[in-house]
């Protein structure tokens, strides 16, 4: 099946924007038909909102779930869109991940951010970030790798590595810059 992810993400652009005052409830329908929109199927249990059991009497409610397989693929984490992603959303989002121990969480709402957790590091990070605007290239290539018909848990983790290595890369030249900047960078150079 051949996708037009950049068509794609201009349409997720735009019911996000015409969303973007409704309530985090209202929200979440807009949510599940965006991931409906990518393949997943409710139907099929491949989006679901499972209860996760935490402690005796307590429990924590994801506001989705991918699965593939029958298996938990990514955790989504959604936000009413006109407010900014706290460090706490971001916190939950980490917590729904260790509890359903995987690597990958999303969270949706004045932008789409991907978490990833390696095997080695145990702590997730941010790999991406992509504000809804139909001019923003990496949203394509983000929503590709979170279809159902791109989706594989490698593909994504090599997507997820390689953003880390770009972010790493991007710091190593600015840091760089800075020092080439600064008053010892200028007596380094003469």
């Amino acid at each position: 099946m051949s996708v037009d992810y950049l068509e794609l993400w201009k349409e997720i652009c735009f019911q996000v924007k015409r969303h973007k005052y409704d309530a985090e409830k209202e929200f979440q329908i807009v949510a599940e038909n965006i991931f409906e929109k990518l393949g997943w199927k409710q139907y099929l249990g491949e989006i679901s909102k499972p209860t996760i059991p935490v402690g005796a009497s307590n429990a924590m409610i994801p506001d989705l779930v991918i699965n593939k397989d029958n298996v938990n693929a990514y955790v989504v984490e959604l936000k009413r869109v006109g407010v900014e992603i706290s460090d706490r959303n971001i916190e939950q989002l980490k917590s729904y991940m260790r509890q359903l121990k995987l690597k990958f969480g999303v969270i949706i709402g004045n932008s789409i951010q991907i978490f990833y957790e390696s095997d080695k590091d145990k702590t997730a990070l941010k790999v991406c970030e992509a504000d809804f605007k139909e001019t923003n290239s990496l949203g394509p290539k983000i929503i590709e790798q979170l279809s159902k018909f791109e989706y594989s848990e490698e593909k994504l983790e090599n997507f997820c590595i390689g953003q880390l290595k770009k972010k790493i890369n991007e710091a190593d030249i600015k840091n760089k810059i800075d020092f080439l900047c600064s008053d010892a960078g200028i007596k380094y150079i003469k």
